[in-house]
């Protein structure tokens, strides 16, 4: 079954087992508060809606197929983007060019409606959670339904020689518009995040912002040319799909930089990209911002390897690696520190933050399936200690309960801290957890003497790992 028809069918299952329930209280709350207010506000505005004219349906319509050239034409680039970038953080898609477009030339029944026709197709191409691709559906809706209202309220602008005032009001709607989506969003981004979020981690990067001020600007101009000369609508949206190659061409090569600095079997940097980062972190660290390092090593991992093979190791650094990539903010850098050992920065995090986040990290590892093959190629699933039951109820063996973290927790201000410092503590905290039995996060007391790695811990220590 393709993916749509595994989303389908999630819907349509009893709602307790939506992926929404298993995040934070406080995000499961914020995102059904949201979503029904846009319902509400969708349904007010379309009840009252002024009466749909045959020019409005025409306009909507030539929107429509404009905005499915563009998606058809950037489909498979947008679609390795998102793969690329993940989910947990601000995602620019000029898609909404065609949105702005509509908001300022349409009755909200007819903005509603090509909105979600641009929505239905982004869909196949999304690589988001469900519930956060409903989240930001319902996130735009808003923000076009408000929109609506103002350029209803202040009376629709004059798109032929357009006074001054028309000029300004039309740029203040679309400026309204990414700025109420973006706060709407950014603040579902902080609610979800485990540990003090950024202002980049919230509103995106500069060029996330410029790239979205782009994309209002040049949906007023296909506003503008829809209105004035419908015909270069087409033209518009082929010529939307070469910026948008040319914007994700050079996206690729700036990824193509990072991953030269990037562990490709992990997905995490690698020593020199960890040095160059972390120290650029440090260098523009505040004397008082507090800055956290978690140094996670998965137990006994060396048994992994000898009793189902390489492979199956190999399996679960990847799978864990998408446990931690998925448990982090946009702001932290985590690292292979050779071997397997792993290390996390996490910039702005006190010390009973970055607990929280170490014991998200360290229950989910404790809990995770690994599909995977034996040494004879056989399929089998390897789990976390504290698994009970698989999929279908069934009792897990002991035999396949063998993955566990423990993580070492050091918290230091930006006038204290060096990488240095920071890793000689994490990783005192790091041998106390193992010698406390493992599966367990320990926190560095930084005043206390720093005991030497070989006298930290009377037995081997096997494994640490981060992605």
């Amino acid at each position: 079954m393709g993916r749509t028809g595994k989303a389908i069918r999630a819907v349509l299952c009893w709602p307790r087992s939506w992926a929404l329930w298993a995040q934070p209280r406080r995000e499961v709350v914020y995102a059904l508060a949201v979503e029904a207010v846009a319902a509400v506000a969708v349904g007010v505005a379309v009840w009252r809606h002024p009466p749909v004219s045959g020019q409005d349906w025409a306009m909507a319509g030539l929107l429509s197929v404009g905005a499915t050239v563009y998606l058809v034409g950037t489909r498979r680039q947008e679609e390795r983007r998102r793969a690329d970038r993940g989910y947990n953080r601000v995602l620019i898609d000029l898609g909404g060019v065609w949105s702005v477009a509509a908001i300022m030339l349409l009755p909200t029944m007819l903005v509603v409606g090509v909105i979600l026709v641009l929505r239905l197709q982004r869909w196949f191409v999304a690589r988001r959670p469900a519930y956060r691709f409903g989240h930001s559906t319902a996130s735009i809706l808003l923000a076009a339904t408000l929109c609506r209202a103002v350029l209803d309220w202040a009376g629709p602008p004059t798109w032929s020689n357009p006074p001054l005032a028309h000029i300004a009001l039309v740029c203040a709607v679309g400026a309204l518009y990414s700025l109420v989506q973006a706060a709407v969003v950014g603040l579902a981004i902080v609610l979800a995040s485990p540990t003090r979020p950024t202002w980049g981690m919230a509103m995106g990067t500069r060029r996330d912002n410029l790239e979205a001020a782009l994309g209002t600007g040049v949906g007023l101009l296909t506003a503008l040319t829809a209105k004035t000369a419908p015909v270069f609508v087409v033209l518009i949206a082929v010529l939307l799909v070469a910026l948008a190659r040319i914007l994700r061409d050079n996206e690729e090569l700036r990824q193509d930089a990072l991953d030269s600095r990037r562990d490709h079997k992990t997905g995490v940097l690698n020593p020199q990209g960890w040095t160059e980062q972390t120290q650029r972190v440090l260098r523009r660290a505040r004397p008082d911002t507090p800055i956290a390092l978690l140094a996670l090593d998965l137990d006994h991992f060396k048994r992994v390897n000898d009793t189902w093979g390489h492979p199956a190791g190999d399996a679960v650094l990847r799978v864990v690696g998408a446990v931690l990539q998925s448990l982090t903010r946009l702001d932290d850098i985590a690292a292979r520190d050779g071997g397997e050992e792993f290390l996390v920065l996490c910039p702005n995090t006190t010390a009973s933050e970055a607990v929280e986040v170490a014991e998200r990290i360290r229950a989910a590892i404790a809990t995770v399936q690994v599909q995977t093959t034996d040494k004879r190629g056989q399929e089998i699933s390897l789990w976390g200690r504290q698994a009970q039951h698989d999929e279908d109820g069934n009792p897990i063996p002991s035999r396949q309960r063998v993955l566990s973290a423990s993580i070492g927790v050091v918290a230091l201000t930006g006038r204290e801290a060096t990488l240095r410092r920071l890793h000689q503590h994490a990783d005192a905290a790091l041998y106390t957890a193992k010698d406390n039995g493992r599966n367990r996060v320990e926190v560095a007391s930084p005043a206390a003497p720093v005991v030497p790695a070989q006298t930290a811990v009377a037995a081997p220590v096997y494994a640490a790992r981060r992605s």
